[in-house]
């Protein structure tokens, strides 16, 4: 990773580095999407997907308000991510491969919930408010993902007599 010389190029490397993480995992999900196609995690990974392009959209938005040039370089961190989630698709045993799963996305989410979180701060410290603005609206939807995706890990968990008896609402 180059360094950037001051903040605000370290706060336009992020963000761009937020919009390339959305726009590789918008690319790759409907892939993992369609090996859970029959689960209670459908929706989730479809609201996931819903917000992923959304979130691109709005980080695009920024990456111009914050005047950044076109990068397209993929994030390295979010491809390892990527790759967890496609080789959890690939375990045999049903129980496994969800829990797997659901531990990929969590790492995903937590990877971007410390960008989020990094730039909203900053971005409000250096008086770009509008991008400040933009960020946080995405940190909330990611904080939401998170409680989301915490619900399904304990809806999964559960003994099968207790799942019935929970009301577990992953769609959005």
């Amino acid at each position: 990773m180059k360094y950037p010389p001051n903040t605000s190029d370290f706060l336009i490397s992020e963000v761009a580095e937020l919009y390339n993480a959305e726009i590789q995992l918008t690319l790759a999900l409907p892939n993992v999407q369609r090996m859970f196609a029959s689960t209670f995690l459908e929706p989730l990974l479809s609201g996931y997907l819903r917000s992923g392009w959304n979130n691109a959209s709005q980080l695009g938005l920024a990456k111009k308000m914050l005047a950044h040039d076109d990068c397209n370089e993929f994030s390295d961190c979010m491809t390892l991510l990527i790759d967890e989630c496609q080789e959890a698709c690939g375990i045999p045993i049903r129980h496994v491969r969800i829990t797997s799963l659901l531990s990929c996305l969590q790492r995903i989410n937590y990877f971007k919930l410390a960008i989020y979180e990094n730039t909203h701060g900053l971005s409000r410290l250096q008086g770009f408010s509008e991008v400040s603005a933009i960020l946080g609206r995405l940190l909330g939807r990611e904080l939401t993902f998170r409680e989301k995706l915490t619900q399904a890990s304990l809806h999964h968990h559960a003994p099968v007599g207790l799942r019935e008896h929970q009301t577990v609402s992953l769609s959005r």
